[in-house]
C-alpha cells in the first residue's frame, strides 16, 4: 500500500465519523494534556459536528494528521488528530 491510499478523501468526514462511532485511541500522551488543560473526553467526543480543519499533515512522521478547531458550549478548543486507512 502506497503512503498516498492511506490518506481519506474528505479527512473532516472520516475524522467525524471515526468520533461519532467511537473509534478513538487516546495515548497516553493525550490523557495528560487534557487532565493538564481540565478538557473532557465529552467535550471532544460531543463537539464533533463542529470540528473544522485547520491544518493538514499528510506527509507526518508515521500517518496523515490533522489540527482541528472544536466547540463545545462556552469552550474552544484544537484537537490534533493522527490516522488514515
Amino acid at each position: 500500500m502506497t503512503r498516498a491510499a492511506k490518506i481519506p478523501a474528505n479527512p473532516i468526514a472520516f475524522i467525524k465519523e471515526r468520533i461519532r462511532r467511537r473509534r478513538v485511541l487516546w495515548t497516553y500522551h493525550v490523557n495528560m494534556r487534557l487532565e493538564g488543560r481540565f478538557i473532557l473526553r465529552a467535550s471532544i467526543l460531543e463537539a464533533v459536528e463542529s470540528y473544522e480543519l485547520v491544518e493538514s499533515y499528510p506527509d507526518d512522521k508515521y500517518l496523515p494528521s490533522y489540527l482541528m478547531l472544536a466547540r463545545h458550549g462556552q469552550e474552544r478548543f484544537h484537537v490534533f488528530v493522527c490516522g488514515g486507512y
